[in-house]
């Protein structure tokens, strides 16, 4: 496992490398040819993702929860991507996964 982060994880509970440098991570996984990369995480790392183009789909899930505030799911990056839908799927009464492919 693979966690990006700007600070040291105290005690983790397994095996993992750290990265902060996305960029040279990105292409690090690049040469790899073992299938595909599952990444979680914020909007900010994967956006960055995206800015190199080095996502080629997204899920969201949406919950429908009206809070009247928050942070934006994407930070602003001036970055302007159409994804195409795959699929959406009610997962509970206030719960969807929205899935995207980017062409």
């Amino acid at each position: 496992m693979i966690v990006v982060t700007s600070r040291p994880i105290d005690n983790p509970k397994g095996p993992l490398e750290t990265r902060s440098d996305i960029p040279a991570l990105i292409a690090e996984l690049r040469t790899l040819d073992d299938g595909d990369v599952w990444m979680l995480g914020g909007g900010k790392l994967q956006m960055t993702f995206m800015e190199q183009g080095a996502l080629d789909e997204i899920e969201i899930y949406l919950i429908s929860e009206i809070i009247g505030g928050g942070i934006p799911l994407f930070p602003p990056t001036g970055l302007r991507s159409t994804a195409k839908l795959i699929s959406a799927q009610a997962l509970h009464a206030s719960c969807a996964r929205l899935h995207y492919s980017f062409d």
